[in-house]
Order: structure tokens, then sequence, then C-alpha cells
């Protein structure tokens, strides 16, 4: 028998579901091991223990011993630098959205803030020209990045097996060179083949649109004539 102590808002399949000790199964330490790397790997316990009293007979009654750890964390922090001007970036991370151990990260970050204001000042070096209204004004816009992964533990209802998806989208620029806009998602499967040992087969799908001028084509992709420049300019 397998019994577990200690949870309170994660359910009891859900700590099953991560352990590779079944009921029914030969008893092996490095399963018991496992399990306990499992749970704590889920960054949904501050502590689990595997327990297995001694017991005569040759069948076993683990006990699964856990304190949860919170269930939610956020973060958020903010700079600048000569180059990039002021960002600010955040992160929040749910470990048991929707029940059952699934895990949800959002991040985002937002830079180029107060650009046109700091242009050239101070210690910030100047956006392109030395005329500020020789610059495009679009180089001036903040530049941005957001992401979303969404990953399902124990997929098939099988511990050693995870699925995630995820999203993400960017605006980047480089003064008088480059802006470049996307955004795209993922897909990736992992299985655990030995102790310490994964394999991941993953799917990456994105569009791009870059918007330079033909310099810049022509000495970071070697194309410089205007048929092809113009095709690398669509999405």
């Amino acid at each position: 028998t397998i019994t577990v102590r200690g949870n309170d808002e994660i359910a009891p399949r859900t700590i099953v579901n991560s352990l590779t000790l079944e009921t029914g199964k030969l008893f092996r330490r490095s399963d018991v091991l496992q399990s306990q790397r499992n749970l704590y790997e889920s960054n949904l316990f501050r502590q689990a223990v595997v327990q297995v009293p001694p017991q005569a007979d040759s069948v076993k009654d683990v006990i699964i011993s856990v304190t949860e750890a919170p269930l939610h964390e956020a973060r958020f922090g903010g700079g600048f630098n000569t180059i990039d001007f002021f960002q600010v970036d955040g992160r929040f991370t749910h470990y048991n959205v929707l029940g059952g151990g699934r895990r949800l990260d959002v991040t985002g970050a937002v830079g180029n803030l107060l650009a046109g204001s700091l242009s050239g000042r101070g210690i910030f070096r100047r956006l392109g020209e030395a005329d500020p209204d020789q610059v495009d004004r679009a180089y001036f816009l903040p530049t941005w990045n957001v992401s979303a992964d969404f990953k399902q533990p124990a997929f098939l209802q099988r511990p050693e097996n995870a699925l995630s998806v995820g999203g993400f989208a960017h605006r980047r620029s480089a003064a008088q060179v480059f802006i470049d806009r996307g955004y795209g998602g993922n897909l990736v499967y992992t299985r655990n083949l030995a102790e310490r040992a994964q394999a991941s087969a993953g799917y990456r799908f994105e569009l791009t649109r870059v918007e330079a001028n033909d310099v810049y084509f022509c000495v970071n992709f070697g194309v410089c004539d205007d048929p092809t420049v113009t095709l690398l300019r669509r999405t």
C-alpha cells in the first residue's frame, strides 16, 4: 500500500502520479530515490520523505510524508544601462494550476523606456544620427518580449512522461539598423529513460518580420539584390 500524509491543497492522486513506486510492483530502492526526486522537482513541497517502516513480511507499506510549499511565486525587477535605457521585467509561476501539479510560467520584459527623453543625455548613447529629428520615431518605442509555458507532468498517467506547450512574442530593435517583430509557439515531449537521463522531442513554430535597410540584409544575410531583399522583408 501507498499512504500519503501531510498534504492539504495538493490532491493525493497528484502525489501518487509522481511516484515510480506502484502498488503490486517489485520494490526497488532506485524507485524510492526517483520518486523522492520527482516530488522535490515538482516544486510543490518543501519536504518530501518516502518512508518504509520495518516489516517482517516481504510486502512493503510505503508512507509518503510531505510538507507543501507555496504554490505561487512572483518576481519583479528593473534597471538601466547606457544602451537600452530603462528596463523592467517580471516572472509569475503557478505550480499547481488546474490541479494535478500542472505548472504555468509567465515571463515578460519591457526595455528602451524613456529613450526619447534620454537619448544623448548624460551617460546614455544617442540613437542614430546626431540630429534626433533624422531618427525614425519607431526606434524610440519600447522593446519587449513575453512568453508563457504550460507543463503537464505525469503525461498519460506515467511519471516518466511530461508534455509542455508554450507561446511567445517579441519586438526588438537597434537604432537605425533594424526592427524585429515575431511570435510563435512550441511543443515539447520529455521522457525519463533512466536515472538522470532524459530524451526530448520538440517542435517550434515562429513567424518574424524584419524592417531594415538594404545594407542590413547584405551584411547579415549575404543577400544584396533587391528582389531577394524584398522577400526577406516579408513575414
